[in-house]
């Protein structure tokens, strides 16, 4: 349930100024997928109960553009930094238990509505059903209020460093101290690929598909996507021989050993309240990965149910997306437009997710509004050189390779550069063959910047606008090492 936020007035959406807003960035996402996460985040009372926080945080979304309000954004920044500051060590934990926790349960969830669609014979048990899901996914989706702890833990990490070293050191003691403390599921699988090519050739091909059972829902990001099969594991499979696997997962293990070494002898004396920080700022990166994985593992557990209520309705799955659990109900039930609402949708919509309620425009509203609301329209032109956080250091030159969605990564080649706006598990494939990454979105805690410093791979994130700027086949130079990166043709 949305609660009004206890440090903010009212603002109308036509009374929304530049100053007012924080560019998020843009996300290709259904409107299935902001009815989840964002009104998971705004649920005040949830967020009292799991983190402490009073805080929430408003957004607009134009299209697949996603702003946040910046009065809220200093709020809930003030109120995690000083929950870091001053609780106990085992806050984090409690976070990655309570997450774990209801992760596990959203699967179990997900799994059963997923096996029930097969047996549902009624559009009223299709309405039961989804609604049932929205309940366990909304439950879940109050631990992506984790998403603005990101800042908080960046200054954080920043003022312990400043503590102990300085310049490059103090550099490579950030990158240390931002690691994950635990393995996502997509390291996992990429340890579990490399043992699968060392095994013999007659065996390869049941223990491929027994991988693609396993993994392959790491192909599917927030309902889209298509899961991983045998063949899609077996063809990963041709491109690698016994030498280089075993070169590849030695290398893996030793690179994470060594890490944890370095870590243990870099904080060796530092104060027992810096220790505590850094053991936080561990587990939340952590926290941050895990977290989108249980939602895009939960979304293809799903996918029956919603492939049932799409081929009831006589549209396509990819369609259903963009209608909420209720507007499915309602569809289903036959009491609205659904056909005018997914048109409108696709051709153009905005959101202003506010403490209480949904202000939605489509079709020439939303026209009216951005004659009158200019600043929304990210300006990209003439623009040849652009700046971002450096995720890891490090200067090289190639061609671009635009990433909106899985079945982008068939284009990626050996040392091209990867643009998106934002790294997922099911980009590892292209990540492996890059030669560096840029990001819209993200902070030092953030997929892209992880996987870059366990690839050892240049990588600027937080750009806001590559992907606006960027082409495919355009030659750019990434200089991770100032964060900036340059057109050069």
């Amino acid at each position: 349930m949305l609660r009004k936020n206890n440090f903010m007035g009212k603002i109308k959406l036509e009374n929304i100024k530049e100053k007012d807003l924080f560019y998020f960035g843009e996300r290709i996402e259904p409107r299935l997928v902001t009815s989840f996460t964002i009104d998971g985040m705004q649920n005040v009372e949830k967020s009292v109960e799991l983190f402490g926080i009073k805080s929430i945080v408003r957004w607009l979304q134009v299209n697949d553009y996603f702003y946040q309000f910046e009065a809220d954004l200093k709020n809930i920044d003030k109120e995690i930094t000083k929950k870091l500051e001053h609780t106990r060590g085992d806050y984090v934990d409690r976070l990655i238990g309570g997450c774990s926790k209801a992760g596990k349960t959203l699967q179990t969830e997900s799994i059963h509505y997923g096996r029930l669609a097969k047996k549902i014979k009624s559009r009223s048990e299709l309405a039961k059903a989804i609604l049932g899901y929205e309940r366990a996914m909304l439950d879940y989706c109050v631990y992506y209020q984790t998403t603005h702890f990101e800042r908080s833990v960046k200054q954080l990490a920043e003022v312990v460093v400043k503590k102990y070293a300085s310049g490059e050191n103090g550099r490579e003691l950030l990158n240390l101290i931002t690691a994950a403390d635990k393995l996502t599921g997509a390291e996992h699988e990429k340890d579990d690929f490399y043992k699968l090519a060392l095994v013999p050739k007659n065996k390869k091909e049941k223990l491929a598909a027994r991988h693609a059972k396993k993994y392959g829902w790491l192909a599917i990001r927030y309902f889209l996507g298509n899961p991983w099969t045998k063949q899609d594991i077996l063809g990963r499979l041709k491109k690698m021989n016994l030498e280089q696997a075993k070169k590849e997962l030695d290398k893996s293990l030793l690179h994470r050993n060594e890490r944890e070494k370095l870590i243990s002898q870099a904080i060796k004396n530092f104060g027992s309240k810096d220790k505590k920080i850094i053991k936080q700022i561990r587990g939340l990166v952590y926290l941050r990965t895990k977290r989108g994985e249980f939602f895009h593992e939960s979304s293809y557990q799903v996918r029956p149910l919603l492939k049932k209520i799409a081929s009831v309705l006589k549209i396509k799955y990819e369609d259903v997306l963009h209608l909420t659990a209720s507007e499915m109900v309602s569809a289903l039930r036959e009491e609205i437009n659904y056909l005018k609402i997914i048109r409108e949708r696709q051709q153009g919509f905005l959101i202003f997710h506010d403490y209480v309620r949904r202000n939605i425009l489509a079709g020439d509203e939303v026209k009216k509004y951005l004659k009158t609301h200019v600043f929304l329209r990210v300006k990209t032109e003439n623009i040849t050189e652009f700046s971002g956080q450096i995720g890891y250091k490090g200067k090289v030159k190639g061609k671009v390779k635009i990433l909106k969605n899985y079945t982008d990564i068939k284009k990626v080649q050996g040392r091209d550069i990867i643009v998106t706006t934002m790294t997922t598990a099911n980009f590892l494939p292209a990540l492996e063959k890059a030669s560096a990454f840029i990001t819209d979105e993200g902070g030092i805690t953030c997929h892209a910047a992880i996987v870059a410093r366990e690839m050892k791979k240049p990588c600027i994130i937080g750009t806001k606008i590559a992907t606006e700027v960027l082409h495919d086949c355009d030659l750019v130079e990434v200089d991770a090492d100032k964060g900036v990166v340059k057109i050069l043709k």
